[in-house]
């Protein structure tokens, strides 16, 4: 499995996941997550006069890009096998630990660093904590 939030650095990582996958002949699911707690706190209707979509729209709509994008880097390296997840949680690490878990992953693909800036310094590293708490390999792309 490949966690990717749609960051330079996890592009590559779903790159190196593809190619990895390819390689050893097996399924790929990418997974998304997209951050539960900002969904629900902003999950309101949008004014129709004004044509807004709420913010919960946009974050589903992101992460369905996000997928959409590595999927067609899937698709450009021939890789037939794959699976794409849009997963929801709170805390960014532990819904890819629990993601992975649930799909009885054997191996786990994250970047470095994802999105960064005040989110991340309040939240600490989102792959130091997937290291710590997954069941399976992970590997690390910078």
């Amino acid at each position: 499995m490949v966690a990717t939030d749609g960051s330079h650095s996890s592009e590559r990582a779903v790159e190196f996941a593809v190619e990895f996958a390819k390689r050893h002949d097996s399924k790929l699911v990418i997974c998304t997550v997209t951050n539960q707690q900002l969904v629900v706190l902003s999950n309101r209707e949008p004014d129709p006069m004004k044509g807004a979509r709420s913010v919960g729209e946009e974050l589903s709509d992101l992460g369905a890009e996000v997928l959409r994008r590595a999927e067609q880097v899937a698709k450009s390296a021939g890789l037939n096998d794959y699976e794409l997840i849009e997963a929801y949680g709170t805390n960014i690490a532990a819904t890819i630990v629990a993601q992975a878990e649930e799909i009885g992953a054997d191996h786990l693909v994250i970047a470095s660093l994802g999105t960064t800036g005040v989110s991340r310094l309040l939240l600490g590293s989102v792959a130091a904590s997937v290291i710590h708490h997954a069941h399976c390999p992970v590997t690390v792309v910078r």
